[in-house]
């Protein structure tokens, strides 16, 4: 064997072993969604998991007492974008975090426009439910995400899996929102905040990204497990994990801020 290619293979293998002893920085809620629809568990080991979604339509309101945003209702999810069709971004959000892991994605399904955080058996809609609404206007917060759980998880309806963007943003010419959605559906997938810039769950938004950083990787699959076509990016022991308060454990996306 030449000099150069065992110089080559020594350097592929001292990547891969870099890639699989790296220290992680995801952290993980602590409740994740089990297979099939409305059904949860703790995430006390990588399982398989699923859920459905859907969207919330306009004139919507919140129905738990958990997440007033200062009595505002609901406005079109279309109308943030109408050049983008945005079932499908969520879908292609979605089918991205189960393309490397054991997480299904079990699609969209109706939303019979209860108020969100309504009585789980009150009405139809997703495991996950996806609207806009006014936060704090074009200001910090992009969008939030409430973990993985149920009704009797957190007593507080069915807001556990909601996304709620904020619709006082540009999300036209300013705003990615393929890449705040990936990044809202990693958190409603049971991911909290990682300190690698540049990864999907990295907590401020910097510029559109569609694609998922090692520690994504490896903290969906500390969740889920990987996927059979993926390589398990096995993440080093003790990587934090944030428990779910009363209500559920908000995700957030921030803007950077930019000096002047």
């Amino acid at each position: 064997m030449s000099q150069s290619k065992t110089l080559l293979k020594l350097a592929t293998f001292s990547l891969l072993f870099a890639l699989s002893t790296a220290a992680h920085s995801f952290t993980t809620f602590g409740t994740v969604w089990n297979p099939g629809a409305n059904t949860v568990r703790n995430n006390t080991a990588p399982a398989p998991g699923g859920a459905t979604w859907s969207i919330i339509g306009a004139g919507i309101s919140d129905s738990s007492g958990s997440d007033g945003h200062g009595g505002a209702s609901t406005t079109s999810l279309a109308a943030l974008n109408s050049g983008l069709n945005i079932p499908n971004v969520i879908d292609d959000a979605f089918n991205l975090w189960a393309s490397v892991s054991n997480f299904t994605n079990l699609g969209q399904v109706t939303d019979s426009g209860l108020g969100f955080g309504a009585n789980e058996t009150g009405g139809s809609f997703g495991d996950i439910r996806i609207g806009a609404i006014n936060i704090d206007g074009p200001r910090s917060v992009l969008a939030h995400a409430y973990g993985p759980g149920s009704q009797t998880t957190f007593s507080n309806g069915s807001i556990a899996g909601d996304i709620h963007l904020d619709n006082s943003e540009n999300w036209v010419s300013d705003i990615d929102l393929a890449t705040v959605l990936l990044h809202e559906i990693g958190h409603t997938l049971g991911l909290g905040h990682s300190t690698v810039a540049g990864s999907i769950m990295f907590a401020t938004y910097s510029s559109a990204n569609f694609n998922l950083a090692a520690d994504d990787i490896a903290g969906i699959q500390s969740i889920y497990g990987a996927s059979i076509t993926t390589p398990s990016i096995v993440p080093l022991p003790g990587a934090p994990i944030l428990f779910l308060s009363a209500i559920g454990l908000v995700g957030f996306i921030k803007r950077k801020r930019i000096s002047m």
